[in-house]
């Protein structure tokens, strides 16, 4: 794991969320609690950027949802459920503080739960390449995902080959991001049918926490348009885009990810509760 060329140890723990299944949980560092939620499919090596950031001034925590990494498969597999899940894992670490979430793909959509349903728990909330729905967005072959079902291929365009050939650095991100995939197929149709049936849209308006959205232009699933759906439903929410990213720029465009990251979370108080632009963020 690429996580042991890391500055400080990890420590890597199960912790029981009920009787029949544990989840899998990476800390590091010390300081604030910063919580990073991967992608569907992803684990904690899709942040391993954003580890060598912060782990020098924060307690860094990354919870595997079900059926990721050495995490146990649940049935339900819902946003709301699996951050139920979270908040047990955190209450069982004796995290007392609120912690700042960042949480990626179908991870922001974990996320968006814990920031609504369990505010108490989060200081601020980042949504990375997020959405709040998948319906009809998928196919059942992806040529680029090693058999890990996608949204109908639109995650890899950017990794397309002639890309891949011309780019050494682009090809080199596609084999990290490639081999943070720990998902079986089986456990895949599980995410996929309750993605079909689930949307986090009705509790955007409920987040009152400091809120970041982070995107790339070239992002099609987290577009423009999804982004101001959910920019304008969470109230005073930020919205920061990366230009030339697609839907990975904690892995492509991680310098600009990471500052942008870190100037939210340090600078919160400093900064008006409102849109976030490129002149308040440099």
């Amino acid at each position: 794991m690429l996580l042991q060329s890391l500055p400080v140890k990890s420590q890597i723990q199960n912790i029981s969320v009920s009787p029949e299944i544990k989840l899998e949980v990476i800390t590091m560092g010390q300081g604030s609690p910063l919580l990073f939620i991967p992608g569907f499919g992803m684990t904690a090596q899709l942040w391993l950027r954003q580890l060598e950031y912060f782990v020098a001034h924060h307690r860094i925590i990354i919870i595997h949802p079900p059926a990721h990494g050495k995490s146990d498969a649940s049935d339900d597999v819902s946003p709301s459920k699996i951050a139920q899940y979270f908040v047990q894992v955190l209450k069982a670490m004796n995290i007392h503080e609120s912690v700042d979430v960042v949480g990626t793909s179908y991870g922001s959509q974990i996320a968006q739960c814990l920031a609504a349903r369990h505010s108490a728990m989060v200081n601020t909330l980042t949504i990375a390449n997020g959405f709040y729905e998948l319906k009809d967005r998928f196919s059942p072959t992806d040529p680029f995902a090693g058999g890990i079902i996608s949204f109908g291929g639109e995650l890899w365009l950017e990794f397309n080959e002639q890309s891949l050939q011309e780019n050494e650095k682009l090809h080199k991100d596609y084999l990290f991001i490639k081999d943070s995939i720990s998902l079986d197929s089986v456990d895949a149709l599980t995410y996929i049918d309750s993605f079909t049936k689930t949307s986090t849209r009705e509790i955007l308006k409920d987040i009152k926490v400091p809120t970041l959205m982070i995107s790339g232009t070239g992002d099609r699933l987290s577009t423009r348009e999804v982004n101001n759906t959910m920019h304008d439903l969470v109230s005073g929410s930020q919205f920061y885009s990366i230009e030339g990213a697609g839907h990975f720029a904690c892995v492509t465009h991680h310098r600009e990810f990471n500052e942008t990251l870190n100037h939210f979370i340090s600078r919160r108080k400093e900064i008006p509760f409102g849109e976030l632009t490129h002149e308040n963020v440099d």
